[in-house]
């Protein structure tokens, strides 16, 4: 499956960003999501069958990553993620991922903004964290 088919079938509308891990010596980044869905037909239709508690994104020979604005974690929401593919070869491309980011100590002191996290990278697949070392690619 191509990188944007797989992506596709990538629900996270409603989804949280918990961690992100940046693995500099291996060129790895990943994002661990509290949910992640498959999309298997034409819409979303709250199928969980392929649910992945706890997921990783993993994105594998990264050359950039980068956060914009810098500063706020992006801990809420992932609002939208893209594939823009680079040079001749499809496979490598950059990945724009939009997550939101809340701030503040309690009910009154509450911010948000979104959070841009450009990725240039050669792949992408998803990890279980009960299946450890299964590349989930299809």
């Amino acid at each position: 499956m191509n990188v944007e088919s797989f992506l596709k079938t990538i629900y996270l509308g409603d989804r949280g960003c918990k961690s992100i891990l940046i693995d500099c010596w291996n060129k790895v980044v990943k994002l661990q999501v509290d949910c992640i869905s498959r999309v298997r037909a034409e819409t979303w239709n709250y199928y969980d069958a392929e649910d992945v508690e706890d997921g990783w994104i993993v994105f594998e020979g990264v050359q950039s990553c980068s956060f914009d604005p810098s500063g706020p974690l992006p801990n809420d929401f992932f609002e939208r993620i893209e594939f823009e593919p680079l040079g001749e070869e499809r496979s490598q491309g950059r990945f724009l991922i939009e997550v939101g980011s809340i701030s503040g100590t309690n009910a009154h002191n509450i911010t948000g903004c979104l959070v841009k996290i450009t990725i240039v990278a050669n792949s992408v697949h998803l990890e279980d964290p009960l299946r450890p070392g299964l590349r989930i690619v299809e």
